[in-house]
Parts: structure tokens; sequence; C-alpha cells
């Protein structure tokens, strides 16, 4: 059974669909769950969490399917224009549907027409960490200390390009004053 928590537990990512039409002996078949990231990162691993819960709930095959690319929007995508029946189904993570129509010109479809929020999912929180070999910062201040000083700013990683975690860094060392280079 699917637990309040797995359901709720955060904000972070929703189940999409295209709007679907109720039916009767609905689950019937497996359920395409398309995930819009590649395998082994954290979207793809809440999402086969989500996947076995619906499964044992439903009593139906529920398939992950990973189809990344375009930061989400190939998977989403795939979601939006499927039929609207029920049997696929999607996670996302609210940049796809807040950030990315901001980062690309042409988006293949509209969230607010093209997409149905069935449920708030999970929450994957934006975590900062640096190694302590090579950074002598044991809080985020110390860390924002050091990286003033630092000559031509720190280089940080991220998940990717416009994902929250890079929009949240470049907010904070912009507020602090911190030269940097995402990579």
């Amino acid at each position: 059974m699917l637990s309040r928590r797995l359901l709720l537990g955060s904000a972070g990512a929703a189940v999409i669909s295209g709007a679907a039409s109720a039916q009767a002996n609905y689950p019937n078949r497996p359920i395409r769950l398309i995930c819009p990231y590649p395998a082994g990162g954290a979207t793809d691993v809440l999402t086969r969490i989500l996947a076995d819960g619906l499964r044992e709930r439903l009593g139906q095959a529920v398939v992950v399917e990973n189809r990344s690319g375009a930061g989400g929007n190939i998977g989403v995508d795939a979601v939006a224009k499927s039929v609207a029946d029920g049997y696929v189904l999607g996670t996302a993570p609210v940049g796809n549907f807040v950030i990315n129509p901001f980062l690309y010109r042409d988006m293949p479809y509209d969230p607010a027409r093209d997409l149905t929020a069935v449920s708030l999912a999970f929450e994957v929180p934006n975590v900062a960490v640096v190694a302590g070999k090579f950074v002598p910062a044991k809080s985020m201040g110390e860390f924002l200390t050091w990286a003033r000083a630092k000559p031509g700013g720190v280089v940080y990683g991220t998940s990717g390009v416009g994902t929250s975690a890079h929009l949240c860094s470049e907010l904070l060392f912009k507020r602090a004053g911190v030269p940097c280079t995402h990579v």
C-alpha cells in the first residue's frame, strides 16, 4: 500500500499525465512511468520507489522508462504527447514546469495546457558540499568567507544547467559577492 509519506512526502517532483479519461476497470494492463532523467540519479531512484508502491497498490505492473535529455524535456514531452488513457504517467521536478519554459526558446510542450499534476510525490533538497581536504571551511559562513578571498572565485558543479541546484547556487554566490563559474 502506498503510504502518505511516499505520495506526499515532499515537494520537488510531481506525478504527471496527459488528461486521462475515467475507466471502470483501471488498470487492466501495465502502466508506463516515464522518468525524464537518466538511470541512477535522484529522480530515477525516487521514481522507482514510487513505481513499486503503485505496483503494490494497483496490482498491476508499473514499468519505469527513462527518457532523458534536454533538461528533462524529452521525457516530459513523451508524457504530454501520450494517449490520454492513464497508462502513461511521468515524474518530473519543478524545473520542467517552471524553469525550462524560460531556458528553452521552443518548448515541445506547454506545462499548463498539456499536462495534469496528479500528485506531489517527493522532494530532493539542494545540499552544498565541499571537499574538506581542499576547502578549510566547517560552515557555510566559513565557506563564503574563504570563497570571497579566493582569487578568481570558485568553480562549482551541479546536476545541470537550469536545475534548482544551479540557480540556487548562482543566487547564493551573487548575494554573497562570490565570483563563480558553473561547470
